[in-house]
């Protein structure tokens, strides 16, 4: 499920933004916009996947996405929110031809500013070298 999350958010990127996403090897310290969503496995097994937004990256996408250059904090808020929603909807496609297997997705919640978790499996993604947005699982 990560891997197809990473590949989905590099997609993201890539396609609304025209950037190339890079691995990012370190998590900031900083607190971040963030949005939790469950992931239902056929199995039954649901997962609970985080993403933690930089405040620049999401400012990017309100940019790309509403022509909005100084989004306020509730806009930022929904697009924190629909980034995550959109993201989880292609990974679900992409796990489904990828290992013929999927998962269902639950809406998307925010869970506030807070630090991504060190604990557990955590990618970070870069554009031009500076981290743009983390995912757990």
């Amino acid at each position: 499920m990560l891997e197809s999350l990473i590949t989905a958010s590099e997609n993201f990127i890539y396609h609304q933004l025209r950037l190339k996403a890079t691995p990012h090897a370190t998590l900031p310290a900083d607190a971040l916009h963030t949005c939790s969503i469950t992931l239902f496995g056929e199995d039954g097994a649901s997962h609970r996947a985080m993403f933690y937004f930089d405040l620049s990256y999401l400012t990017k996408v309100c940019e790309a996405l509403l022509f909005e250059e100084a989004p306020d904090e509730a806009t930022l808020i929904d697009m924190a929110k629909e980034c995550t929603n959109l993201i989880a909807g292609s990974a679900k496609i992409i796990a489904q031809e990828r290992e013929k297997s999927g998962f269902d997705i639950a809406l998307p919640v925010y869970e506030g500013v807070a630090t991504p978790s060190q604990n557990g499996t955590t990618d970070a993604i870069a554009i031009d070298k500076a981290f743009a947005l983390a995912i757990s699982l």
